[in-house]
């Protein structure tokens, strides 16, 4: 098993990163990209970024995609769609097994007909991969914060969700980036989640929340209505540092020793501050390492 940080937790230059992964112990690095810096990775120099790489022993562990794929809104659909085959091209060129991204929704269309976009749109795009043994992972956030009412904005944030999908599309190279903080708010049992799915997920994220219940009460899991000052002001959660907020993650870590996980971890979280980026980074390895009760486990 491997742990590693989804690389926009802070500014910086990619090889910054992969150099501060080298320096707190980290092994991997999933790599955050938008519509126009993935465009701007053809241009990338690969053979000394890979020499960075090795010299510092640092892997990508997934190239990171978090767009509406689904949008109704047809010229960037077709543009997230043309850069995932971009990257898919430019994982298997560089020895990246994994492309991470989201569903997302069409929002004029009901959950039927947006199964029905995922068919013609999303299936070739596995297929195509699956021929490149590269892995799509679906993150399952509900991505509220894309909804000006904060309902769910993607297909893809439940199990129910979860079967029609990898119904329409079985193939093995299709799975889950499992996220429990997306899991937690929605009452949704994670851990019974991490266990039915377990054969599906890829990846999991680190990411640790605090659910204000007394707010939640007040407002609902869509949040707040009213008075919501930006799109992640719910009122009711909190990030939290790891081990010190509502997600049981002893427990999944209990689940995934016995099970033998041998996949990858990724810390995922927001800071505008790199000595506190760093210091998140730092307090998360031992609490890994101290609940899995040996140092080498993330070798």
């Amino acid at each position: 098993m491997k742990l590693g940080f989804l690389t926009n937790c802070f500014n910086g230059s990619l090889l910054d990163k992969v150099f501060l992964a080298k320096q707190l112990g980290y092994s991997q690095l999933e790599v955050s990209l938008t519509p126009s810096s993935t465009q701007r990775m053809a241009t990338l120099d690969s053979e000394c970024l890979n020499f960075k790489l090795c010299e510092n022993e640092i892997r990508f562990s997934s190239l990171a995609y978090y767009q509406n794929i689904l949008t109704e809104q047809k010229h960037l659909r077709q543009l997230h769609i043309n850069n995932l085959y971009r990257l898919i091209d430019f994982a298997f060129e560089n020895g990246i097994p994994q492309i991470s991204t989201f569903l997302g929704r069409d929002n004029s269309k009901s959950i039927a007909k947006n199964f029905t976009l995922l068919d013609s749109l999303v299936r070739p795009i596995v297929d195509y991969a699956e021929q490149l043994k590269i892995k799509i992972a679906i993150e399952n956030c509900s991505m509220p914060s894309w909804d000006k009412n904060g309902f769910p904005a993607t297909i893809s944030y439940s199990p129910e969700l979860w079967d029609e999908m990898f119904s329409r599309i079985p193939n093995e190279n299709f799975g889950l980036n499992f996220d429990p903080s997306h899991l937690i708010w929605q009452k949704i049992d994670y851990t019974k989640a991490l266990t039915d799915y377990y054969d599906r997920i890829f990846s999991i994220h680190v990411k640790e929340v605090f659910v204000e219940t007394d707010n939640l009460s007040r407002y609902g899991i869509f949040g707040k209505q009213i008075e919501r000052e930006h799109p992640y002001d719910f009122g009711w959660y909190r990030p939290a540092p790891l081990g010190l907020g509502s997600i049981d993650w002893r427990r999944i870590f209990e689940i995934l020793k016995e099970k033998n996980y041998s996949k990858d971890l990724t810390l995922e979280f927001k800071s505008e501050n790199k000595s506190e980026a760093e210091q998140t980074l730092i307090h998360s390895k031992k609490y890994i390492e101290e609940c899995f009760n040996r140092k080498d486990v993330l070798a």
